[in-house]
């Protein structure tokens, strides 16, 4: 690639970063390359790319002229930034239209970063349900574990979010689910004091 084509990926990292959607409609008629991903010639040390900047900070027009453009729908931040791909972002972040998009245009729903978290372990976390419902919705795993074994359902207790915690046992969320030191949704709740999650999680644990 050439020194121009290098300064033009550049303006349009940054230009997608910031939500102008002329100016990056601009740069790519002007040759500018959604997709690159040599590090060492971007100086992006992540690995991020301007879908990946769209994405998370919630630029849904941007996300969508990126995609419709070729960008890369599931390309990851490198090891170094922890793995996470654009659906991961939008969804720990909570930009359900750009998460929306994302799934439409082919996104593996259930692609984990370098900690294996899930884009719904992270809407969970966060108790973006409106998130956790679309996710679950186009068929998320529901009890799909992280590296430590936490679960949706235990972060989302773990954290106090209620309305998450119900709707993840609605979808089949195990209520009994334990981490790898078998501490469970239910011994998260009550250590956090979140008294109704522990309740509503004894009522389930009961059926």
């Amino acid at each position: 690639m050439s020194g121009r084509a290098i300064g033009l990926y550049r303006n349009l990292y940054n230009t997608c970063s910031a939500g102008k959607l002329e100016d990056a409609e601009s740069l790519i008629r002007q040759g500018a390359p959604v997709n690159w991903f040599d590090e060492d010639l971007t100086g992006i040390e992540s690995g991020s790319t301007p879908l990946y900047m769209a994405s998370q900070n919630g630029h849904v027009d941007v996300v969508r002229l990126l995609l419709d453009k070729g960008a890369a729908v599931d390309k990851a931040l490198n090891d170094a930034g922890g793995g996470a791909t654009p659906l991961l972002i939008a969804s720990q972040l909570g930009h359900l239209e750009v998460a929306r998009v994302l799934l439409e245009k082919g996104a593996e729903i259930d692609k984990a970063k370098k900690s294996g978290s899930t884009p719904l372990y992270m809407a969970s976390q966060n108790g973006h349900v409106d998130v956790v419902r679309l996710l679950l919705d186009k068929g998320a795993a529901v009890d799909k574990p992280g590296a430590d074994g936490c679960t949706p359902i235990i972060i989302a207790c773990c954290n106090g979010h209620l309305p998450v915690v119900r709707l993840l046992c609605e979808r089949g969320a195990n209520p009994h689910a334990a981490d790898k030191d078998a501490v469970s949704a239910f011994d998260y709740a009550n250590k956090e004091g979140h008294s109704a999650i522990a309740a509503y999680i004894k009522e389930q644990q009961g059926k």
